[in-house]
């Protein structure tokens, strides 16, 4: 409970504190430092934790668990003695241009597919993760041994913290939606390259897809959490609770991989990365409908300009025409 709290103050906060546009951005670069601690944590503990007194036992990871509760705690007065502005409702909604017409959270359908987009790629994300080593070891073509899987696991985790760095330049210059549509289809493709490929193909398939996954997840939060003004905090709740698809498609991918093979079973991450490229494709297609209308008016804009309440000039003399008869 404590972690998907933070996740969702802290992400929201980020998504907020700033120009909108580079939300996505912000989120992207900060998050970029998970997947550092995501290969380096298994690195360390494999190295120091579980070799020679200590390999079959777990005295050492109480230590691991107090200096990161010391550390949290640490960060906790950081924090609180830190002068970082505070993020009101109305400061909410003063991101959005027209405050008149905030929808329920309900009808916020951009947030309603994102949560089920979030849901698909955590859910892809887990099972790609959970049967790496095991794909690894159990595809003869492969031919590794669990020690060199979980090595070259760990090599795949370093490829995706870089994958965040570069993600982040990205999304500094490009359009959120449509580095979502692209990346998102590179890691269907790729887990689509997983099931068909054998031996180098299936570990540069791989190396690939955890490449591609690297902006997916804080870009689909950013997409998501988008035009809520007041009802940010809570859509960012929403999104958030998608990291229950984890819980659903590994499970899925495991019955695949017991009933037919490990690398037959990457049809289920395939099926999760592509419906968050559908997601991402969706959010493209309205990006391109809200640019050509403008936001004060609602009205459509004219070779980027938008119409202006003012009659046109062909509408000034039936005006003109209608007044004089009415004098008369």
């Amino acid at each position: 409970m404590g972690l998907s709290t933070l996740e969702v103050a802290a992400n929201t906060y980020l998504i907020v504190l700033g120009d909108p546009a580079q939300g996505a951005f912000r989120l992207t670069f900060s998050q970029a430092f998970n997947g550092i601690g995501a290969f380096a944590g298994p690195l360390i503990a494999s190295e120091y934790f579980f070799k020679g007194e200590n390999a079959t036992s777990l005295k050492n990871v109480q230590w691991t668990y107090l200096a990161v509760s010391i550390f949290g705690a640490i960060l906790l007065v950081l924090f609180y003695f830190a002068q970082l502005p505070e993020i009101d409702e109305g400061a909410l909604s003063d991101t959005l241009e027209n405050q008149d017409d905030v929808k329920p959270i309900y009808k916020q359908w951009h947030t309603i597919f994102g949560f089920f987009a979030q849901f698909a790629y955590v859910g892809a994300q887990v099972a790609v993760a959970t049967f790496a080593v095991n794909l690894f070891s159990d595809t003869p073509s492969v031919g590794f041994t669990a020690s060199k899987g979980a090595l070259y696991y760990s090599y795949c985790q370093m490829v995706f913290a870089l994958g965040r760095f570069i993600g982040a330049a990205v999304l500094k210059y490009c359009d959120p939606a449509y580095s979502l549509t692209v990346y998102a289809l590179a890691c269907a493709l790729f887990t689509l390259g997983i099931t068909q490929a054998s031996g180098n193909g299936i570990i540069a398939c791989m190396f690939l897809v955890f490449f591609f996954e690297s902006i997916c997840w804080p870009t689909i939060y950013a997409l998501a959490v988008s035009r809520l003004g007041k009802h940010t905090k809570l859509g960012g709740s929403l999104v958030v609770s998608g990291v229950g698809g984890g819980a659903l498609f590994a499970p899925v991918q495991g019955v695949l991989a017991d009933a037919i093979d490990v690398r037959t079973s990457y049809w289920v991450s395939f099926i999760g990365f592509f419906l968050s490229a559908v997601y991402g494709l969706g959010m493209s297609i309205d990006g391109l409908r809200r640019r050509k209308i403008d936001g004060r008016t609602g009205k459509l804009r004219q070779g980027g300009v938008a119409e202006l309440e003012s009659p046109s000039i062909e509408e000034k003399p039936d005006t003109q025409e209608k007044e004089d008869a009415r004098k008369s």
